[in-house]
């Protein structure tokens, strides 16, 4: 009896264990969140293991000979031959795949299809693998090497993001019996057996593991989203998940529920009450049952340069007849657009709210205003053009602002001012860090600088919230220093590049820390970075991250100093890379069909890429194989060249004018040593010893390849002039053995 008591204590303890670590996050009052990244930033943050949802969409493609420069589809030329601009012309399915192509004898000019990737700088390498059903041909090229094929299999090692990555769909459904190629996923080999299980890929959700609430604004792509009933939203079957659809619905709750974080949805500008209720249906069936949903319609309704602005201010003047005649155009335009955001959404809660019925306080309804400018929303909360609510703030929960910091430093009118700290010994930082921390530094800055300034912007939009008894949530958050109108669109080489490196400087994470305890002290709440990981570029350094893998920023930090969190992310070892594979002996390879259309610079990338091994043959596998060589720059490969050290330079080769000249070669290292200072360069060098360097791996990438075998493959004429030769570089310790070279 008393063993059997003992029992039901522990099972009762490890009971409680479990329910505690599986709600360990959950906060009933959230902190801290971030918005995802763009679309455009998929491919930095990889939330997706089916890496193939985050392509960009399907590119209406035509065959072009490059050698003799004339088209081989009719009416193709080499500037519409990857992009025909034809995509209204596809024969898609439901989901958006494609049923059929044209022939050359059709009247559109396309024949085939492709879908690029636009890979982030540190996008990972290693085996990939391409799963599809149906029956056709496919092509796949970029900086990668082919591997093992069958029928609804290919295996690839993507070597580096450098040519980005295609995938050109050449031949579907030729038996013309309706199975046509669709379904394709690629996924790492390492998730061959697992994608469908693991939707999300583990690292992302490892990074975004502290956040308590995520915002999917961008992936509902307000902009172009323009659905108005739920039969019209992106389905989790969809190809692509970078349309104008965005990403399903269901997605964006499924990853909150991976983390047990909060979804904050906003939800498309023309969506009918219905769309709005089956919506809601879903969420409340599809999130975790402790969790709350924030809602928000569309995205800053109030803000000219998005459709939604137009759509309600013309909403407004239908319904409104006409209201304020003597306002001036502009002012007008933002009060209507904030008369019918706020109805809207006070029409969209209240439909959210039926449908959770006994759990309606889950559902956080917010209307969202311009922080640095109050009267838009007093216009909001107080919708005077509805009369009959007598204040859209009595039936939401929260007030939302976007209280970001500095970009009155980017104006036009202090141009001049921020270009001349530039010449400064740290480029300017000191002078920047100054005006954002305490002023002084901009003639018509405001009194304290960037701090002081949005300090004051949120007592006064904490005054806003206070009258109707809401909560002061931030729905974007963070630095700004940079603009988007256009009299002040910042294009300055120096200035940019001031704004974009002090992202990095440890500075910032002073900046972020001052900044949130500025936003608490004066009693805002929730708060959602904007946003979460993305690779920077001139007009967008807004992220926490720059991509998945990167250890920590200054602005990373500061975060998680507010949330309080102990979180060190320790990025993954080496990207996986399948061993080599021994190809299988010619004559039991499935014979290629003939081809009445061919382009010859393509006859080996489609050799490659797309005769399928017969389905009985297996891939074997065998270990890297020990170098037997000494020396820097060794191999087969350049037998006859001179070496030097740990340089080798080629014969003197001639280009061939007007013609392709081609250089591949194949070579694998050895003494990776995962030192900083590893490298290996490959340049074309002209009669002078002038250099053009052609391919450089750095240290990051050779510790992810290792020893694999790898293949650089590219037409080097319009990079250096006849004579030329060529030389490789290895750093001091590092071996590269070159198995072979051609060039033709």
């Amino acid at each position: 009896m008393r063993l059997r008591l003992i029992k039901l204590l522990i099972l009762l303890v490890l009971s409680l264990t479990i329910t505690q670590t599986s709600n360990a996050r959950y906060k009933e009052v959230p902190k801290l969140g971030i918005n995802v990244g763009s679309m455009g930033k998929l491919s930095s943050s990889i939330p997706f293991t089916d890496i193939f949802k985050i392509s960009r969409g399907w590119f209406t493609s035509c065959e072009y000979d490059w050698r003799a420069k004339r088209p081989i589809d009719p009416g193709c030329t080499a500037r519409k031959s990857l992009n025909s601009q034809e995509q209204n012309r596809l024969d898609l399915d439901g989901n958006g795949w494609v049923r059929s192509l044209p022939t050359p004898q059709d009247d559109p000019i396309f024949t085939s299809v492709t879908s690029t990737w636009s890979l982030s700088t540190h996008f990972p390498s290693g085996r990939y693998v391409v799963l599809y059903d149906g029956e056709g041909r496919m092509k796949i090229s970029g900086d990668l090497r082919m591997g093992y094929q069958r029928p609804g299999h290919i295996e690839f090692d993507l070597l580096s993001p450098k040519r980005n990555l295609k995938l050109q769909i050449t031949q579907t459904d030729p038996r013309r019996n309706g199975n046509y190629i669709r379904n394709i996923r690629i996924v790492p080999k390492k998730n061959e057996n697992d994608y469908m299980r693991r939707v999300f890929n583990p690292d992302y959700i490892a990074r975004i593991r502290p956040m308590q609430v995520l915002r999917f604004m961008p992936w509902t792509n307000p902009r172009a989203n323009v659905a108005v009933e739920w039969s019209q939203r992106a389905g989790i079957g969809e190809a692509h998940y970078t349309g104008d659809r965005g990403v399903p619905a269901e997605r964006m709750v499924d990853l909150a529920n991976a983390i047990n974080a909060a979804p904050w949805l906003s939800i498309p500008y023309k969506a009918s009450d219905d769309y709005m209720r089956q919506y809601a249906r879903m969420v409340k069936n599809r999130l975790r049952k402790n969790q709350k949903v924030y809602i928000e319609y569309s995205n800053e309704v109030w803000n000219s340069i998005f459709p939604a602005a137009t759509y309600a201010a013309r909403k407004a003047d239908a319904l409104w007849r006409f209201p304020y005649p003597k306002v001036a155009a502009g002012k007008r335009r933002v009060l209507l657009s904030a008369n019918w955001y706020a109805k809207r959404s006070v029409e969209m809660c209240k439909i959210w709210k039926n449908e959770f019925g006994s759990q309606r306080t889950r559902v956080k309804c917010v209307l969202g205003s311009l922080n640095s400018v109050p009267w838009v929303g007093k216009e909001i909360l107080d919708c005077p053009l509805w009369k009959e609510a007598r204040g859209c703030g009595r039936y939401v929960d929260a007030y939302g602002i976007g209280p970001y910091f500095g970009d009155y430093i980017a104006k036009k009118e202090n141009r001049a001012t921020v270009k001349s700290w530039t010449k400064d010994a740290d480029g300017g930082k000191a002078r920047l860090f100054q005006e954002i921390l305490h002023g002084g530094m901009l003639k018509k800055g405001p009194q304290g600088g960037a701090m002081a300034l949005v300090r004051d912007q949120i007592y006064a939009n904490k005054k806003l919230a206070d009258k109707y008894r809401l909560e002061l949530i931030a729905y974007e958050a963070g630095q700004h220093l940079i603009r988007y109108d256009p009299p002040h669109t910042v294009k300055d080489p120096a200035v940019l590049n001031l704004f974009m490196s002090v992202q990095k400087d440890p500075r910032m994470r002073q900046a972020y820390q001052q900044y949130l305890n500025t936003w608490a002290q004066g009693g805002g709440g929730l708060l959602l970075h904007f946003y979460g990981i993305g690779e920077p570029e001139p007009k967008n350094f807004f992220g926490m991250l720059d991509y998945l893998k990167q250890q920590s920023t200054p602005k990373y930090q500061a975060l998680m100093d507010y949330l309080g969190s102990n979180i060190s992310y320790i990025p993954p070892q080496k990207a996986y890379v399948a061993p080599p594979i021994v190809q299988a002996p010619p004559q039991q390879r499935q014979a290629p069909q003939p081809a009445t259309r061919r382009n010859a610079l393509n006859d080996a990338w489609e050799e490659a890429g797309s005769i399928p091994a017969p389905q009985a043959r297996q891939a074997t596998r065998i270990a890297p194989p020990v170098s037997r060589y000494n020396g820097a720059i060794v191999g087969p490969g350049i037998n006859g060249w001179t070496v030097q050290g740990n340089t080798a330079i080629s014969p003197p080769i001639r280009l061939r004018s007007g013609r392709n000249n081609k250089l591949s070669v194949y070579w694998r290292l050895e003494n990776v040593r995962r030192s900083p200072n590893e490298f290996f360069r490959i340049y074309a060098v002209d009669n002078r010893g002038g250099r053009k360097i052609l391919i450089t791996q750095p240290s990051q990438d050779i510790a992810e390849v290792g020893n694999s075998d790898q293949l650089y493959e590219e037409d080097i004429s319009r990079y250096i002039g006849p004579p030329i030769r060529f030389m490789f570089e290895t750093s001091p310790g590092l071996q590269a053995i070159i198995e072979k070279v051609t060039f033709r």
